[in-house]
């Protein structure tokens, strides 16, 4: 029979046999009984009772009563007791701790930023039942500060974040109501960045403004050749092409890389910030963040895609079309007259400017479509052109143009005012809309923002200065007397 029941024990603490501590415990008991000459059952212990058939009146005896009888001996020999001593039964445990979660990161996009994690070591008595995501300062998304996600997700977005703002995300396990130790990041939600016009100026400084409006910032003294990212970091390489010098948008300045040689410091960037460049005939990349050129392949690079397609033209005059993963296809020289300049868009579709090689001066704008060797014509202008970075290619059309000899004799006078505005998608949709007050003279310099408004600056003739032209068509802007050099939107 087992029992639940206390018992004293009493130990000797020295040699000679003297008591030292007594101290009672609550155990189990397991105990076998017998019956003695009487056939009464009797048990070992405190408060034993004798069942139906008991003598004393019904009386229990004590255990000391028990082993004052004659039967003694007799009760000694019939009764068995076996005690097995335990600790006490535990209470319910609480659960434990769950470890925290692994390889917590974050990465931003436009306006939100996405958690990942990974599970943590599993622990004992702490099942993961999920996780939870909060943000401070308080981000406004449907949320508002904390995100609770089940045990098999493992991201979590927060939309709504201002800019310029740093943020720290936190994320827990959950085993019930049991916390995890916390894992935090921090991300930092840049400015947005403002669309930039930039160029050289008269005194041969690298200058910028927005493109909305506003002053002239310079950037450098001297940056003829420079290149900038998508960040609107600028890149200018030294007068002797040894070096590359980073003017990052914030400000201040920083040198990328020494001992490369940048031919006629002609530097080219994609929206990375990898930077490209023609050594001897060789197109050299230098990747973002790293000191070490790489070779990319043979040609001279004339022009870069936001997203990393070249373009490059070899001494036999064959135009050279590489791939963001470095893979080029070559579109033979005899396909065009004398390569006046090049331009790729994100999807690989290259744009020539074709020049006769006779003495008219006249020229058109083809296009070989990505993966195409073979070019087809667009439109046949007198007037500039300019690919914006998104994709579109814009041409300023003049109202007359004539022949160079024809020009030189003075039988033909060439009227420089622009008529319209021609604009090409890269999906091939065409619109012309009329254009008026500009007069781009005989040379002239144009870059295209993202909104189809065209910026030219002629050398000469009435508009002598810097120009905007709107894309929805109309009277231009006069937007600055002195000329520029080399204009680019970024």
């Amino acid at each position: 029979m087992l029992t639940w029941a206390s018992v004293r024990r009493t130990r000797s603490d020295g040699t000679d046999g003297s008591v030292g501590r007594t101290r009672t415990v609550r155990c189990w008991v397991v105990a076998v009984f017998r019956t003695d000459a009487s056939g009464v059952f009797r048990r070992a212990g405190p408060g034993a009772t004798l069942v139906p058939g008991a003598t004393d009146g019904g009386r229990a005896p004590t255990i000391g009563e028990t082993m004052q009888r004659p039967t003694l001996l007799a009760v000694a020999t019939a009764f068995i007791a076996v005690a097995v001593l335990t600790t006490a039964a535990p209470a319910d445990a609480a659960p434990s701790q769950p470890s925290p979660p692994a390889h917590v990161a974050v990465t931003g996009q436009d306006d939100s930023a996405t958690v990942t994690w990974s599970a943590g070591p599993p622990v004992r008595r702490a099942h993961v039942t999920g996780y939870t995501v909060s943000v401070t300062p308080t981000a406004r998304h449907r949320h508002h500060s904390t995100e609770t996600v089940g045990p098999r997700t493992f991201s979590a977005r927060f939309g709504h974040l201002a800019e310029a703002t740093t943020y720290t995300f936190t994320v827990r396990a959950k085993s019930g109501r049991t916390l995890s130790a916390p894992v935090s990041v921090r991300y930092t939600r840049p400015a947005a960045h403002v669309e930039s016009l930039y160029a050289i100026n008269e005194a041969g400084a690298l200058v910028r403004r927005p493109v909305a409006g506003g002053t002239w910032q310079t950037i450098t003294g001297s940056g003829s050749g420079y290149a900038v990212d998508g960040a609107g970091t600028a890149y200018v390489a030294s007068a002797d092409g040894r070096t590359i010098t980073a003017y990052p948008e914030s400000g201040g300045s920083k040198v990328v890389a020494t001992g490369v040689s940048v031919a006629g410091r002609a530097l080219l960037a994609d929206d990375a910030g990898d930077l490209f460049f023609t050594q001897s005939w060789s197109i050299i990349e230098l990747p973002h963040g790293s000191a070490t050129t790489r070779t990319v392949g043979p040609g001279d690079v004339v022009a870069v895609s936001p997203n990393g397609w070249l373009t490059a033209q070899t001494k036999s005059a064959a135009v050279l079309v590489y791939d963001p993963s470095g893979v080029w296809q070559s579109i033979p020289g005899g396909v065009y007259n004398y390569l006046v300049a090049l331009g790729v868009d994100t999807s690989g579709n290259v744009y020539i400017r074709n020049r006769s090689t006779g003495g008219s001066g006249y020229f058109s704008v083809d296009v070989a479509p990505s993966g195409s060797s073979s070019l087809t014509s667009l439109l046949e202008p007198d007037g500039v052109v300019a690919l914006s970075r998104t994709d579109v290619l814009s041409a300023l059309r003049t109202t007359t143009w004539c022949a160079a000899p024809s020009r030189a004799s003075g039988s033909c006078t060439p009227d420089t005012r622009v008529s319209s505005l021609w604009q090409r998608t890269a999906s091939g949709s065409v619109t012309t809309v009329p254009i008026s007050g500009l007069d781009i003279g005989s040379d002239a310099e144009a870059a295209a923002d993202s909104a189809g408004d065209v910026f030219v600056s002629p050398t000469d003739g009435p508009n002598t200065g810097l120009v905007r032209v709107p894309a929805s068509g109309g009277a231009v802007e006069q937007l600055d007397t002195a000329t520029y050099d080399e204009l680019s939107v970024h």
